[in-house]
């Protein structure tokens, strides 16, 4: 026997093919018919319920229609009642004539009126109809306005009482006639005779067609016990006897009327049984079929691969064949197998040294937000052991660059109600401390215990400590936050700032945020439009630059423009520009981080500046340095972009020295000199020219001109509209701006 049968023996493929098969059925086979069983079953039970409630709200709608319309044709003879027409017996010709003219008119009220007749008390043989004067029994027999069937007192009861009827007439045709009869009742009490509307039959027969579906007729019986059918069968049944449906498998419901003048009843079929079985089989046959095709051709290559798998372990099995005879199988599998661990325990060792540095890559890419979702960022901890199980989490950074002693990362500190891990940021050399507690720790104190356990936070190093979050997800959000905090804090020997606690105290009275401009900043940025990213940033500076005081250790209105840049950054790249967090963090001066933020916003805009430009003017040069740095702000008041920075750049100053300068000169901030000097050129244009007021306030540095008109009525107690009313072509207006 060849070598490859004798081993195929030896194993019995047999055995080892059963057992794939068996499992395949238990585990894959068996679990899947139940489930499709189960599917199909929840199916059917779905289709039935959904055609119920299909043919459920179609009743339900159908009878509000007709209850609208007969409602609708009820108004109709409530008007007819008040009609100065219908007062009273007619006596002349252009009485009769008036009468059939407002019946006429009548008629166009609905697409359901054929004939409109008019019963009066005064009159009780006479029927009005705008063709005509009829007798009643004339126009009854004729236009089938009421049953022949019925004797005297019937007829006595429908004509005295003083509720609507609904009325089947039957005909000789195949369609009945329909009759709503209302009592005449003016507001003034007493009925005075009543309205009989000859309805067009057909048209409620196409109403009910339309509501009707192939497993769905729909039926209208009125008091007189007739049923108009818009078809007499369904699934072959005759609809109109009801012995015959009774014994079918339609399912009758019936649904009244509000106003109680008809009933509509509902046939329907019950959803097919075998509709769900033959649909499921249409989508899914072939996926059946695929699944035993690759689980037969799996049986067979994995047991064909098991044999030479075994037959290849036996030979690497290390014993002599002195023992294979009186050793087991398994025992020396056993034995193979805890050499082979034996031999890699180094490479185990190496393994475990490894994880502290997984750990921080993994750490680093949460912090950059490359992993979103919590699901997903609780799946990398596990796979790194670690765990941030607690609601609440804060960043702290430091102002210092730091490093791992000894380049050997820090183990994570886990206590029962928080977790202290730590991310190294080479590219910004920084060590970020993430802090992961319960609701009811108070977070100083683990602040105070890591300043003097940690080696790579010295005594004097500023902490800054951010805004607790409660998603892991937002962590690079956070960090934006933290490191726009860490640019704009004050240096102070061994502080701890919270961001939560920063209070927006200025050094002035001025509003410390103009939500207008961060708003533009943020849409402008976005849209990549650099010219209104650039006037909105030059305000913000401004404003963050006149409003520092040098008492805080917080600038928070720098942060918060700091934070908006560095954040329209990171989302239009999706990642952290290393480099631009460098620079800020190594920044020496206002102007020097104004030049940072400013490239970045022509980076983000995709801007290309205009080289070609020529210098600024020096006509003022001649004139002494404090009036030469004045005129040139009043020359430059206009421009909506003209901030501190620039003039101090203009000049080769600094900007606090610039502010103080200004001040000094001027005796006013810089805002409130640039804000007057405006006030008094729009006040002098709004005097002087016809210009549009809007054209004015825009040319002279105000973009919002309603928020302008507010500030302008503050200061001067009169709207532009009104100032250029009282003071225009005035010489008080000349000799005030003159003056000042």
């Amino acid at each position: 026997m060849p070598k490859f049968l004798r081993r195929f023996v030896h194993w019995q493929p047999k055995k080892i093919m059963s057992m794939y098969l068996a499992f395949f059925i238990a585990v894959f086979l068996l679990p899947v018919l139940l489930l499709t069983g189960n599917w199909m079953r929840n199916e059917l039970n779905r289709q039935q319920e959904n055609i119920v409630a299909t043919h459920d709200r179609a009743l339900k709608q159908t009878t509000a229609n007709l209850d609208d319309t007969i409602s609708h044709l009820i108004t109709t003879a409530h008007q007819i009642s008040l009609d100065t027409a219908f007062i009273g017996a007619p006596q002349e010709y252009p009485d009769f004539e008036r009468i059939e003219q407002a019946i006429d008119r009548y008629n166009l009220s609905s697409q359901l009126i054929t004939r409109t007749f008019i019963h009066m008390d005064s009159t009780p043989d006479t029927l009005y109809s705008a063709d005509g004067t009829y007798t009643f029994s004339e126009a009854s027999n004729k236009y089938g306005l009421l049953p022949t069937r019925i004797n005297s007192n019937q007829r006595l009861n429908i004509l005295h009482d003083n509720a609507p009827t609904l009325l089947t007439v039957p005909t000789n045709s195949s369609t009945d006639q329909m009759t709503l009869v209302v009592p005449l009742i003016p507001y003034s009490g007493g009925k005075m005779g009543e309205v009989f509307f000859s309805l067009n039959t057909r048209e409620i027969q196409n109403l009910l067609a339309n509501a009707s579906s192939a497993s769905q007729v729909l039926g209208l019986q009125t008091t007189t016990h007739n049923l108009i059918l818009p078809q007499t069968k369904l699934a072959n049944v005759a609809l109109d006897q009801p012995t015959a449906v009774s014994h079918s498998r339609i399912k009758v419901l019936t649904n009244r009327s509000s106003l109680g003048l008809f009933r509509l009843t509902s046939y329907t079929l019950p959803a097919p049984r075998a509709a769900a079985l033959f649909g499921f089989l249409g989508r899914y046959l072939w996926l059946f079929l695929t699944v035993f095709l690759i689980g037969g051709l799996l049986i067979w290559r994995f047991s064909n691969r098991q044999y030479d798998l075994i037959a290849r372990l036996e030979q690497s099995l290390p014993f002599s064949t002195e023992l294979s005879g009186s050793t087991s199988e398994a025992l020396n599998l056993q034995n193979a197998i805890e050499d082979y661990i034996a031999e890699h325990q180094d490479l185990i060792e190496n393994s475990r040294m490894q994880l502290p540095f997984a750990r921080n890559q993994i750490l680093q890419l949460i912090l950059n937000g490359k992993v979103s979702g919590i699901t997903s960022i609780k799946h990398f901890l596990d796979i790194v052991d670690l765990k941030l199980p607690h609601p609440n989490t804060v960043i702290i950074l430091s102002d210092r660059d730091a490093e791992w002693q000894n380049h050997v990362p820090h183990e994570p500190t886990i206590k029962a109600d928080y977790t202290v891990a730590f991310i190294f940021y080479e590219k910004h050399s920084q060590i970020v401390t993430l802090i992961n507690y319960d609701d009811e720790i108070e977070i100083k104190p683990i602040i105070a215990k890591l300043r003097q356990q940690l080696t790579f936070i010295q005594p004097s190093t500023t902490l800054v400590v951010s805004q607790p979050l409660t998603n892991l997800a937002d962590l690079h959000d956070t960090y934006i936050e933290v490191i726009s905090g860490i640019v704009a804090v004050t240096p102070e020997s061994g502080k701890t700032i919270f961001y939560n606690e920063v209070k927006p105290t200025t050094a002035s009275n001025d509003d410390f945020f103009d939500f207008n401009a961060e708003l533009k900043l943020e849409n402008s940025l976005r849209h990549q439009d650099y010219e209104q990213s650039q006037e909105a940033f030059e305000i913000l500076f401004n404003l963050a630059c006149q409003n520092y005081d040098p008492n805080s250790r917080f600038d928070l209105g720098m942060s918060s423009l700091i934070a908006k840049i560095i954040r329209a950054d990171y989302q239009q790249n999706a990642a952290f520009n290393d480099r631009l967090i460098r620079q800020l963090l190594n920044i020496e001066s206002t102007s020097q981080l104004h030049g940072i933020l400013l490239k970045t916003i022509r980076r983000i805009t995709s801007y290309q500046p205009d080289t070609t430009s020529s210098a600024p003017d020096n006509l003022l040069q001649n004139q002494p340095d404090g009036e030469l740095l004045k005129q040139y702000i009043i020359a430059n008041v206009s421009s909506p972009t003209i901030s501190l920075v620039d003039v101090a750049d203009h000049f080769g100053l600094s900007v606090s020295h610039t502010s103080r300068y200004i001040k000094e000169i001027t005796g006013k901030t810089f805002t409130v000199f640039v804000t007057e000097r405006r006030i008094l050129k729009i006040q002098h244009e709004l005097c002087t020219t016809d210009l549009a007021i809007k054209d004015i306030i825009q040319q002279n540095g105000y973009y919002d001109v309603a928020n302008f008109t507010r500030k302008f009525k503050k200061l001067t107690g009169f709207t532009p509209g009104e100032y250029r009313r009282a003071y225009q072509d005035s010489d008080d207006c000349s000799s005030e701006i003159n003056h000042a």
